[in-house]
């Protein structure tokens, strides 16, 4: 969500640095209460006591957890890495065909599709392969 409404900001035409800032400032509070619903939700089964505790506190306290750090790097790093330096088209056409050489490609749009079947007797590959187009 904070991505997302960072690049509509980007899209109207501000900046990366302020579309950052008041993107992630106008999802912030509904960011934060979804997550804190999720929270209420899940962290009360940590006191539960008996087999049915055993069973549900790791797991409880796991999703209570990664809740927690997904909002910190909601609201922190990605505004951040949003708002950061902006990648030159020589620096991203270098990268892309550095991570792929060989592989024809229109900048990031690499689609996977439904290989066709395996002949008999061949070994048994992906059932995705990468489409040149």
């Amino acid at each position: 969500m904070v991505l997302e409404s960072i690049v509509r900001k980007q899209e109207h035409g501000l900046d990366r640095r302020e579309a950052a800032r008041l993107g992630t400032g106008e999802v912030a509070m509904a960011v934060t209460a979804s997550t804190l619903t999720s929270v209420a939700v899940f962290f009360p089964m940590v006191f539960i006591t008996g087999i049915a505790g055993q069973l549900f506190k790791d797991q409880s306290l796991t999703v209570t957890f990664a809740l927690a750090f997904s909002l910190v790097v909601a609201l922190t790093l990605v505004p951040m890495l949003a708002a950061g330096r902006p990648v030159r088209a020589s620096e991203r056409d270098s990268t892309v065909t550095a991570a792929a050489p060989g592989r024809a490609r229109r900048g990031m749009e690499t689609a996977l599709v439904p290989s066709p079947r395996q002949p008999a007797g061949s070994p048994a590959g992906s059932p995705l392969r990468c489409a040149s187009h």
